[in-house]
């Protein structure tokens, strides 16, 4: 996938200028507002595939945690695009645990009969989650998070991303119950 300049240059402003300028740690949809316009300005897949492969998971995770209208501007094709783009298992992580918890899709099978991901990468995905798979969902103190206006974005603005693509055959709601999870994850 080629990323272009202008995407890289937001990105790295971005990341530079949150850690000063975000009242929530790492990033938070205020300290983002100034910035919508050029972040819809640039390609939405290049501008996710970029930040999961080039900052930490934490930072990437809740950046685009709040970026709703990013996802909306995303096919499934697009976010194919994006897991072809990973060349370490690191993005991958952060992508299923964001796509997992706070978008609340399953896009497990899009990275796991991907063609283009090795078979190391694969077993060391589901490596990752039979270890982390209840961190998949959303806890309590993480529902504050939204409810109270930390982050400055509520679940409900994820609504329509989700919808979206979940009118996608290849995308399937994630599981809410740490047993079912449990249960699929132990049959990949």
């Amino acid at each position: 996938m080629k990323i272009s300049d202008q995407t890289k240059k937001l990105a790295e402003q971005l990341w530079q200028k949150s850690s000063q300028e975000a009242r929530f740690y790492p990033v938070d949809r205020p300290f983002l507002k100034p910035y919508l316009d050029q972040i819809k300005a640039v390609d939405p897949a290049g501008f996710v595939s970029h930040n999961l492969t080039t900052y930490s998971g934490l930072y990437a995770t809740q950046l685009l945690t709040c970026l709703p209208e990013l996802w909306e501007a995303l096919t499934v094709d697009d976010i194919v695009e994006v897991i072809e783009s990973f060349h370490s298992e690191q993005p991958f992580y952060s992508f299923i645990l964001f796509t997992y918890k706070y978008l609340q899709v399953d896009m497990l099978r899009l990275i796991l009969e991907s063609p283009t991901v090795s078979d190391l990468k694969k077993q060391k995905i589901k490596g990752f989650l039979k270890a982390q798979y209840p961190h998949l969902i959303l806890q309590e103190d993480e529902w504050e998070d939204f409810e109270d206006g930390a982050l400055g974005i509520g679940l409900d603005d994820w609504v329509y991303a989700r919808q979206k693509l979940l009118t996608d055959a290849r995308v399937r709601p994630a599981k809410r119950v740490v047993v079912e999870l449990r249960a699929e994850v132990e049959s990949l």
